[in-house]
């Protein structure tokens, strides 16, 4: 797990994260502590809607670590998968006061303390799906469309490629019959979630569009997606300029070690040269110098004649017969 840990901080800039809001907690507490939460990650969470029961993503918890993830959190872009506070069509406000009121009377009496938030996204859903449904049965009572309403497919047909006005708003359902949600993507300021981007579409294809700036730690700008040296560490821009570092490291390895191989050749010849003229001189001592010796034994020899001679001429004279 530690390798795997260093090789995900060095590799991975961006991770998807799909699960509840205190897993996201937990995981951003690691994170932190591994200085993994500055401005070049991103965490990318999803719910399908904003709804009590799938988790609130929020710093504030009342424990020693609000703080490590309210900072963690600057890291983190929330994706709802259907937003309907998005739709400018939408009149959720008076729906949900009056589902609201109906939610603390019967049969609902058991939540009047309201711990759990009323199901509007739920309710909305169903309310829009029967409304659309008295619609397309009105137009083929009425004679506004030809279809069969015995006949299920030709029933499910009238409600493909077309968009339908309900109290809850505006439900558009593409030519499969899935419906084209109001997606949003936002952004953590430092005391919630802010949208900066939702879908739109055109023609059927869908698109960001971008309503605000983002405030991403203090930049307008989202880190690049990719690592400098790539995902796997191997892109061009890293392993040319290691190629050259790599190159330029063994030619100055080489020279030194030249440099080196000729010092050590000099003092070898140096060393041999001192030994070979010193073991010279210790094999030929016996050789002396001629002009040393000869200077010295001339002058030996000159002083014995000359006491040799003085003291034979008294002995010389007296033995005369």
């Amino acid at each position: 797990m530690p390798v795997i840990r260093i090789s995900l901080r060095f590799v991975l800039l961006v991770m998807f994260f799909f699960g509840p809001a205190e897993s996201l907690r937990i995981l951003l507490i690691q994170a932190y502590s591994r200085k993994m939460t500055t401005s070049e990650y991103v965490y990318v969470a999803a719910i399908s809607f904003i709804y009590k029961r799938y988790g609130v993503f929020t710093w504030n918890k009342g424990d020693k670590d609000d703080l490590i993830v309210r900072m963690a959190y600057r890291s983190v872009l929330l994706f709802t998968a259907i937003d309907l506070s998005q739709d400018r069509s939408a009149n959720l406000t008076s729906f949900t006061a009056r589902w609201r009121d109906l939610y603390l009377s019967d049969p609902f009496y058991r939540n009047q303390n309201l711990r759990d938030d009323p199901p509007t996204p739920f309710l909305a859903a169903t309310e829009a799906g029967l409304e659309m449904l008295g619609q397309v049965l009105d137009e083929a009572i009425t004679g506004v469309s030809s279809i069969d309403i015995w006949d299920g497919a030709d029933l499910a047909s009238a409600f493909w490629g077309r968009t339908f006005n309900t109290t809850t708003g505006r439900v558009s359902l593409d030519k499969y019959g899935d419906r084209l949600p109001f997606t949003s993507m936002s952004y953590y300021d430092g005391t919630q979630f802010v949208v900066f981007a939702r879908s739109r579409f055109d023609s059927g294809s869908f698109q960001w569009e971008n309503i605000r700036a983002v405030d991403w730690h203090g930049s307008p700008n989202f880190p690049p997606n990719e690592p400098y040296c790539g995902y796997g560490g191997d892109h061009l821009r890293c392993t040319e300029k290691d190629e050259s570092e790599r190159r330029t490291t063994e030619i100055a390895a080489v020279s030194v070690a030249a440099v080196a191989v000729c010092v050590i050749i000099l003092a070898a010849c140096l060393t041999y040269h001192r030994w070979h003229h010193n073991r010279g001189l210790h094999t030929q001592w016996f050789v002396l110098d001629p002009a040393f010796l000869g200077k010295k034994t001339k002058s030996r020899r000159s002083d014995s004649l000359s006491s040799l001679n003085s003291a034979a001429r008294p002995f010389d004279n007296t033995f005369i017969p």
